[in-house]
């Protein structure tokens, strides 16, 4: 506390902290007493901290079963397993002695992100760009980064302003203040940090991947991975935002780093190739369970029991809990969105559904009619709309599938997508449903050397799809008719989309 300076009444002037004196009450008061500076357990510095240790394990604590409501837990036990051993022994070399959590959520996105007190979590999309245990090694030792260095908590107190410590006291005491902890905190998640805190992190989980006898170059490979995806497509990562680095910059500074360890600690060399892919071999690839899938022009959810043939000049993609097709110019789309009542609930009504989905929407009723989709009833109605503007034909259609409810949404300028539905979109049995089989990552060895155009053959049934299994491989440079070495061990993903984003 000597390091310390006093606030002055300039000082609280400037950050309304005057108006703590006047307005807030005890209790608040002896929350601030016990709040102030502390040491950051990165840089030794001191910094002021208005949440202790154990709040903020408190409040990750509760939070992380929201997350868990949100994106749903991968139901892969040994994958489970197998990330916490490794997430454990990188984290055993981290400044903060916290209780570490490691978490594989049930979603396709390339992403992975931490909870303050110590909760961090990866998707299966992220898993599947790995192509050795390192590289795991290195996203969840940046993410431990941002834990150790309390990115979160100091974003936390930025976002939350005067309001802090009347939310603070919430979250510790369980009263309602803790709503605006947990929306503040979950919303944090899906927001960007800023370059320092980005460069921090990159740079403490590079350390703490070398400290665990891991490649420290791990860090700048799976960077480079990331900078090949965004080459490919611009649009497809978050984390590549103006408001970040730029990975390519990411990339020369874990490099030289790495140099840097590898000096330091020469003995870290593990990659752990085998181990990481016997723990991915089955894995469930692509989009949640309730999100569904397209293979072979077909949308198949499991979940819902549906099954949806795709119209051949439209193209479509799996959102949320649904699918969303359109035709090149944009000027035709139709979004079907799947969703059930909360627990103990019954359905809605479709009534009820279209309002809530129509809601400070400006359009005007043409008309409405009963529909009848999936197994199940419900009501269509008919609006003229202005998008962007150009008056199209805006038509809602939601239906009641007993334990289930559908929402499909039509967009074209004259007719309406939902009459390309009927047909093309069925109810499947349970027994049918359950035999439905989600993409999966397998991982092949080979026997005899082999060139991507024959394994692609023979795996893929298709020899041009040698330069897809050369991109999540990692072999970009390998000419697709070149001899692999026998014994080379590949991922192979029959159903492949580099399509899916996240933040790292």
């Amino acid at each position: 506390m000597e390091n310390c300076q006093p606030v002055t009444p300039a000082d609280a002037k400037k950050t309304g902290a005057a108006l703590l004196f006047i307005l807030i009450p005890a209790v608040l008061l002896a929350l601030l007493a016990t709040a102030g500076c502390a040491t950051n357990p990165v840089t030794g510095a001191s910094e002021i901290m208005l949440f202790s240790d154990d709040r903020e394990i408190a409040m990750g604590r509760r939070a992380h079963d929201q997350v868990l409501e949100q994106y749903g837990r991968d139901d892969n036990e040994p994958l489970q397993r197998y990330v916490t051993a490794v997430g454990e022994r990188v984290s055993e070399n981290c400044e903060r002695r916290l209780n570490y959590h490691f978490t594989v959520i049930d979603s396709g996105d390339i992403n992975a992100f931490a909870l303050p007190g110590g909760y961090v979590y990866l998707t299966r999309g992220i898993l599947a760009e790995f192509t050795d245990e390192a590289q795991l090694a290195a996203v969840i030792g940046h993410e431990l980064g941002h834990v150790n260095a309390r990115h979160n908590m100091k974003r936390l107190q930025t976002a939350l302003g005067m309001n802090i410590l009347t939310a603070a006291v919430g979250a510790a005491t369980g009263s309602s203040a803790w709503q605006q902890v947990s929306g503040t905190l979950l919303g944090l998640v899906g927001q960007k940090y800023s370059r320092d805190h980005e460069r921090e992190a990159d740079a403490l989980g590079t350390r703490y991947t070398a400290r665990a006898g891991y490649d420290p170059r791990a860090m700048s490979g799976f960077l480079d991975r990331l900078d090949e995806l965004h080459n490919d497509d611009p649009g497809l990562l978050q984390a590549l935002s103006a408001s970040h680095p730029l990975t390519a910059e990411r990339v020369a500074h874990t490099a030289a780093l790495a140099g840097e360890l590898e000096r330091q600690y020469p003995a870290a060399r593990r990659h752990d190739q085998e181990a990481f892919y016997r723990a991915i071999d089955g894995m469930r690839y692509g989009p949640g369970a309730q999100a569904g899938f397209i293979r072979d022009g077909i949308y198949w959810n499991r979940y819902y029991r549906l099954r949806l043939t795709l119209p051949e000049n439209r193209t479509s993609k799996v959102v949320g809990r649904g699918i969303l097709w359109r035709t090149a110019d944009n000027r035709r789309q139709l979004l079907l969105v799947n969703g059930e009542p909360a627990t103990g609930q019954p359905a809605p009504a479709p009534a009820t559904l279209i309002d809530g989905y129509m809601k400070d929407k400006k359009a005007t009723l043409r008309g409405w009619d009963g529909i009848t989709l999936a197994g199940g009833t419900g009501q269509v109605r008919r609006y003229r709309a202005d998008a962007n503007g150009r008056a199209v034909n805006l038509d809602v259609a939601a239906v009641d599938r007993r334990d289930r409810w559908l929402l499909v949404v039509s967009l074209a300028d004259s007719g309406s997508e939902l009459d390309l539905l009927g047909g093309r979109l069925q109810e499947v049995g349970t027994a049918e449903a359950a035999a439905i089989e989600p993409p999966r990552v397998r991982i092949v060895r080979l026997a005899t050397p082999a060139s991507l155009a024959d394994i692609a053959a023979r795996e893929l049934g298709d020899a041009a799809r040698a330069a897809e299994i050369a991109d999540y491989n990692r072999l970009r440079q390998v000419p697709e008719h070149r001899p692999l070495p026998a014994d080379t061990i590949l991922k192979i993903i029959a159903d492949y989309d580099a399509t899916r984003h996240g933040d790292t």
